[in-house]
């Protein structure tokens, strides 16, 4: 499967992120955490300094293991030019809705080239272009 045929967008990057809590307010809003696994405000502040050991180089294996397995999912992965390219997230809530973490981790043939709080277009030529070179 190429990555043209994919048709996933995943939106703009971030080289590093030292990592942050995103807080939302306790009212009505349009966030969506359905699916989401829930945590206690503690286990979010950890989360959050497991992040900061994240770099750019890492193994797959090494850069996963930073975070707890049930907060990790594959949300993609895809063949450029004979090199494997996976998409990870890393997403918590916590049990009030009053504060959350996402972050998207993606490996190029098993080495971490981006890490970013939104998602990725790895569609992008541009993208591709820089995971290729690393």
């Amino acid at each position: 499967m190429n990555l043209k045929g994919m048709g996933i967008l995943l939106a703009a990057s971030a080289l590093t992120l030292p990592g942050c809590i995103i807080a939302v307010d306790g009212g009505d809003h349009d966030w969506d955490h359905r699916g989401w696994n829930q945590v206690e405000r503690h286990e979010l502040q950890d989360l959050v300094a497991m992040n900061r050991e994240a770099t750019l180089g890492m193994s797959k294996a090494e850069t996963l293991g930073l975070y707890p397995d049930d907060l990790t999912s594959l949300r993609g992965s895809a063949v450029d030019q004979g090199h494997q390219i996976e998409v990870w997230s890393v997403t918590a809530v916590t049990r009030n809705g009053d504060a959350s973490f996402s972050r998207w981790l993606c490996f190029y043939d098993g080495t971490l080239v981006e890490l970013s709080e939104d998602r990725v277009d790895w569609n992008d030529e541009h993208t591709l272009n820089r995971w290729r070179s690393n």
